[in-house]
């Protein structure tokens, strides 16, 4: 929300979309899962989800969307394991972002994140959070070793050992970072989770120039990290979302220009 704070900007949270488009209006119309309730008319639709095209949502089920679907369809997801640590103090480390390699000295971990370090994320009060984050060869042992006797057990275990793994790792590496004795001060709160549809395994046809996928024809355009040379990263989301701003600029631009034109001949 605090990317997208801006004067001409409505952002509106917590709610899953469903999309339809009317080609003799030429805009989308957008409505609210399960309250119908509209949000609104648009000109452009930027798909940011690929698995808002899956089978078993109702956000793109309706749109003529055809391409889209047909390019996110073979692409896999993988799992990871995440946790997030709220602690009563800053942690005093030089860095606010750290990517690992799996399989080094560092355990399970794959990524660690000062969350209070985001955008509109600051605290007054002193405390912080931070991200964990593991790889994703730690997180498919661990999916692969857990049997519970119910869904709702297997989850439970899962976030417990996601819980039990990463915090001890991320413990454990803290002196190793700073080559100091750093202490993770006193936690408030420490949440287990498995993130099912964290990064994609893209298919040996992909793409590496291809940064958005555009459909001018139904004024939509997608883009994610699974697009370039950096998918799976945020760098590969973020470069991949300035190319869709771009396509959609350009494209207003043109329509523009025609109407311009034709006004011109009118005359």
């Amino acid at each position: 929300k605090k990317l997208l704070d801006h004067e001409n900007i409505d952002v509106v949270l917590q709610t899953r979309a469903c999309c339809k488009f009317d080609e003799s209006e030429q805009k989308w119309s957008l409505t609210a899962h399960g309250e119908n309730q509209c949000i609104g008319q648009f000109n452009w639709l930027v798909g940011s989800d690929r698995l808002s095209a899956a089978n078993n949502r109702s956000d793109l089920r309706d749109a003529p969307l055809s391409s889209f679907k047909s390019l996110v369809e073979p692409i896999v997801s993988i799992p990871i394991l995440t946790l997030m640590v709220a602690i009563d103090s800053p942690l005093q480390i030089p860095f606010d972002g750290l990517r690992f390699e799996e399989g080094g000295k560092f355990g399970a971990l794959g990524w660690i994140a000062r969350d209070t370090s985001k955008p509109g994320r600051d605290r007054i009060d002193g405390r912080e959070c931070w991200v964990v984050q593991s790889g994703p060869k730690a997180a498919k042992e661990l999916l692969e070793s857990v049997k519970g006797t119910t869904f709702e057990n297997t989850r439970e275990i899962i976030r417990k050992k996601a819980r039990e793994i990463l915090l001890a790792d991320f413990v454990a590496a803290l002196p190793k970072l700073t080559h100091e004795d750093v202490v993770l001060p006193t936690t408030l709160s420490v949440v287990g989770h498995r993130w099912s549809a964290a990064f994609p395994l893209l298919q040996h046809s992909h793409d590496d120039k291809m940064l958005c996928s555009e459909d001018y024809e139904n004024n939509f355009v997608a883009c994610g990290d699974y697009f370039g040379s950096t998918a799976g990263r945020i760098e590969g989301a973020f470069l991949s979302g300035i190319n869709a701003a771009e396509t959609i600029l350009q494209a207003v631009s043109k329509t523009e220009k025609g109407v311009v034109q034709n006004r011109e001949v009118g005359r």
